[in-house]
């Protein structure tokens, strides 16, 4: 399906999918609630830059604000194919509030418009959850014609027929 870019992340019982038909998704979700600052994941995942940010401000908003830069970084990561192997002290956000974009270490803009970044936090069962995406606008418009059978070869969408068929007692 290469009309659609897709995009997963679970924690815990919350299972995001991220889909785009504009370019490229990346998405990540963590436990609002989790603790990072205290167990000094902020030297492996942060720029000093963004260090310098957290380390400012008030203890009870230092682990939420890793956590967002945690899910944002995961997020571009994915987006861009590269996972876990791009290291997370080699790009960084800014603080909390402000338009999000890819920073380099020191704390300049890396990336341009073309990049959406956001982040929201969701409730369930008791628990919330911030959940972070990164979209690439690849420029090519809007995909209105998503459909299956005009975005597989006509022999792809046989074998999916055949084999639904099949699954569902059918011929």
């Amino acid at each position: 399906c290469d009309q659609i870019d897709i995009s997963l992340s679970h924690t815990d019982d919350l299972l995001l999918v991220g889909l785009t038909t504009r370019g490229l998704i990346g998405v990540d979700a963590e436990r609002s609630d989790r603790r990072i600052y205290s167990r000094g994941l902020d030297r492996q995942i942060c720029t000093p830059h963004e260090r310098l940010i957290v380390s400012r401000l008030p203890l009870a908003e230092r682990d939420p604000s890793l956590v967002r830069l945690w899910t944002l970084k995961e997020a571009y990561s994915k987006a861009i194919g590269q996972g876990l192997q791009f290291r997370f002290t080699e790009f960084g956000f800014g603080p909390d509030g402000r338009p999000t974009q890819v920073h380099r270490p020191d704390g300049t803009p890396g990336t341009g418009d073309e990049w959406t970044f956001c982040t929201y936090v969701l409730g369930s069962d008791g628990l919330e959850f911030c959940v972070s995406t990164a979209v690439y606008d690849a420029g090519l418009g809007r995909t209105l014609d998503a459909e299956i059978t005009t975005m597989l070869d006509a022999d792809a969408v046989a074998a999916l027929n055949e084999a639904l068929g099949e699954a569902l007692g059918g011929p």
